[in-house]
């Protein structure tokens, strides 16, 4: 089928990729959220995903043998907040610390709660997530713009709306500080730093998703570096799917999420036709 007038045109190795993806037996679709279904904006609080792109992997996790779910370093309140996913689709929040499976694939990741939830740190991580979150803290009340996220596991310096020099220097100033303290995680992503006291990724959370729906084909689409850790995962015969154009091993590009929504539908058209 064509474009239409209007609609983002595919790359044809990407199509043929997504094509072979959709006649396989059974199916996994995992995508990253923002800056994949929803655009990058100023205020993370305000990160809607694209009109249709929730829908779309709706429509995905209700065909035979497809199992669907979302990737992000957001916690999953976050997530579940903005996205306002269906309970058929999958969530790993927290670069992977919060995992539910989805529905029809058994959650039996250990350190989590029958919710998917993780476990809550025993009392030296808690200690120490708690002097994290005031040193983050601590360096947001010197940089005007810059904002703290706290997560189950997790806290992060975000520094998007800040002066980019000065968000930047605060950001490796932190760095330099956390880095070496045991039990210290650290990640950086677009404008943000983080620091966990679990060392999760999406990549050994993706594997776990993997293994427990066993599908003959992945297709993981991401825009940021902590999704990197994702396409390392993967397969011959799976998909890695980069949005933009930095540095990735990912084996296809597309430019926005407005091509992700493409992507989507691809699959959805070819895939509704298997017999």
């Amino acid at each position: 089928m064509s474009a239409q007038v209007g609609e983002p045109t595919l790359a044809a190795a990407l199509v043929a990729a997504l094509d072979r993806a959709a006649a396989s037996g059974t199916l996994l679709v995992a995508c990253d959220y923002d800056g994949t279904l929803a655009p990058i904006v100023d205020d993370p609080d305000r990160a809607a995903p694209l009109l249709g792109a929730i829908d779309a992997l709706a429509d995905l996790a209700a065909l035979p043998a497809t199992w669907v779910s979302l990737v992000s370093g957001r916690s999953l309140d976050a997530l579940v907040a903005l996205a306002c996913p269906p309970r058929a689709i999958g969530l790993i929040g927290s670069h992977g610390a919060e995992r539910v499976a989805p529905a029809g694939a058994a959650d039996r990741e250990a350190g989590h709660d029958p919710a998917g939830l993780p476990r809550p740190p025993h009392h030296e991580a808690a200690q120490l997530l708690k002097e994290l979150v005031a040193e983050v803290g601590a360096e947001v009340a010197l940089v005007p713009g810059s904002r703290i996220e706290t997560k189950p596991v997790g806290v992060a310096f975000h520094y998007r709306l800040a002066d980019p020099v000065a968000g930047a220097r605060a950001a490796d100033a932190l760095i330099e500080r956390l880095a070496n303290r045991p039990g210290v995680h650290v990640r950086t992503g677009k404008m943000v730093a983080e620091f966990a006291v679990a060392g999760a990724n999406k990549g050994e959370a993706l594997k776990a998703l993997i293994d427990q729906t066993e599908p003959d084909v992945t297709v993981f689409v991401g825009d940021d570096v902590t999704d990197e850790d994702g396409f390392a995962v993967l397969g011959d015969a799976d998909i890695g799917i980069k949005v933009g154009s930095e540095v990735t091993a990912a084996t296809h590009r597309v430019a926005s999420p407005d091509e992700v929504l493409a992507v989507l539908a691809r699959l959805i058209q070819h895939r509704s036709l298997r017999g």
